[in-house]
């Protein structure tokens, strides 16, 4: 039963070692990158500039990186510091068209990064000040300031920094290979999903610049160039067996290579358990041996799918959340603070991009209070418009009750008057068959009682000589006057 289970993790053991394998192949050709033995481009170029400003003290301590930013609108914006934290990371920002330094930025380097990062440290005393030739170090301004405020500045020869450069010695070195590092941890981690751009730099640039600038890199620097202690022999040396010494490569820079490409930590506590494992089973026999490299196998198989399946689901998760950051569109968020406090081109402190981060905010929530009284008024005009409507609706309602109520009115009068009038119809007939009958039943009354007349003949004697009588033409008798019977 132990061995089939065994036999079903073979497929897992060969993908794990098809893993190892894959890791090994690229080690390898990093090395060979690293020994320019590649051919071909290692990127595509589409680069953009981020200068570094770096200075480093004899006494094994660094000033605060200043980074330049590529603007061409001069203002910095709020997405390629969207992971700045002041207390974790002291930088210094400022912005250039090109991404490059310049007379100007120079200048406010010199006056608001050196000169308040080192004065307490030099209290009265002079401080020297190693530069190399680049244009905006040797301005007049720059110079003249420097003599103002109890500064020397020195200039190394042309073509001369790899040799005698401190930073360029064993700083610089292993800032890169930490750096090439952090990058491809972020390509490992988003499956080269997600491009690198300038919001993501800051948060793979600190890492690698906080292992790079230690005090024993920055001491070693100096010694190996032979200022601090001054030895300027051991400089003589190099040129003079024609041949570069090991030695400047820093110790962290050789460690980190030789370490680099242990990546799979789960791994190697599976072979520790293993080899514990074989040791406990030694004295068995030969089929408990196999059966135990089996197991351990198949352990160191699962351990490597587990990392790898844990690698990919923070890159997926990481990848997702810088998908999102990208959407938000960038700001400038400098442009309040030289508005406001009448400035040019210069570095900005990190208590300079708090107020900057702080203005913004503010301009922000004024916005949002803006917005939300917009928004109430907006909701208010809606709510009253909705009660005008409501109101209206309700007066048309009333009047539309109104004069239902009338018809109804209207009607029942109209019914009433209609009843009144039949019933008067009634009463009228009423009265008048009343009449009608009451008429009839007189004149059958007084048929009834009118006597009988009997014919009587009367023998009328003749008549004598009457007067004639005058009569109208409508039938009456005209009397004469008395006056007139005589004519």
């Amino acid at each position: 039963m132990f061995d089939e289970e065994v036999d079903l993790h073979l497929e897992a053991v060969k993908s794990g070692l098809v893993a190892l394998a894959q890791h090994r192949d690229l080690v390898e050709r990093l090395s060979l990158m690293k020994q320019q033995k590649l051919l071909g481009a290692g990127q595509d170029g589409s680069r953009e500039w981020i200068t570094l400003v770096a200075t480093i003290c004899a006494d094994g301590t660094s000033l605060p990186p200043a980074l330049i930013y590529k603007a061409v609108s001069g203002d910095l914006q709020d997405t390629w510091l969207q992971d700045y934290d002041s207390d974790e990371h002291p930088c210094w920002f400022a912005s250039s068209p090109n991404g490059w330094t310049s007379d100007e930025l120079g200048l406010s380097w010199l006056k608001s990064l050196f000169d308040t990062q080192t004065v307490d440290k030099a209290k009265r005393d002079w401080r020297l000040l190693i530069l190399d030739g680049h244009g905006s170090h040797c301005t007049l301004r720059f110079l003249d300031w420097c003599r103002n405020n109890k500064i020397l500045v020195a200039i190394f020869p042309p073509h001369s920094t790899h040799r005698l450069q401190p930073l360029d010695v064993s700083v610089f070195g292993p800032l890169a290979t930490y750096y090439s590092q952090q990058l491809d941890h972020h390509t490992r981690l988003s499956q080269g999903l997600a491009a690198l751009t300038k919001r993501d730099f800051l948060k793979n640039f600190y890492p690698a610049y906080d292992r790079a600038f230690t005090e024993e890199n920055i001491k070693a620097g100096w010694q190996r160039t032979g200022l601090e202690p001054f030895n300027p022999q051991r400089v003589l040396d190099i040129f003079e067996k024609g041949e570069a010494s090991d030695k400047d490569v820093s110790p962290d820079q050789t460690q980190s290579e030789s370490h680099s490409s242990c990546c799979l930590d789960s791994p190697s506590a599976v072979r520790t358990i293993r080899r514990v494992v074989s040791e406990g089973v030694a004295l068995g026999n030969a089929q408990s041996q196999r059966l135990v490299d089996k197991l351990g196998n198949a352990c160191l198989a699962f351990a490597t799918e587990l990392t790898l399946a844990r690698e990919r689901e923070q890159g997926f998760i990481e990848t997702i959340s810088t998908q999102q950051n990208k959407s938000k569109r960038g700001r400038p968020f400098t442009e309040d603070l030289r508005a406001e406090e009448n400035l040019g081109a210069l570095f900005f402190s990190p208590s300079k991009i708090n107020r900057a981060k702080a203005l913004q905010a503010a301009k922000d929530e004024e916005k949002e209070m803006e917005a939300q009284n917009k928004l109430l008024r907006a909701r208010d005009r809606a709510t009253r418009k909705a009660q005008k409507e409501a109101e209206v609706r309700q007066r048309r309602e009333d009047r539309a009750a109104r004069a239902a109520a009338k018809k109804a009115e209207e009607a029942l009068q109209k019914a009433k008057r209609q009843q009144q009038r039949e019933a008067k119809e009634i009463q009228r007939r009423l009265e008048t068959e009343s009449k009608a009958s009451s008429s009839r039943s007189r004149k059958r009354r007084r048929i009834q009682k009118e006597p009988e007349e009997h014919m009587v003949v009367t023998i009328e004697p003749e008549p004598q000589d009457v007067p004639k009588r005058l009569v109208s033409r409508s039938g009456r008798i005209i009397k004469k006057r008395a006056y007139l019977d005589d004519v």
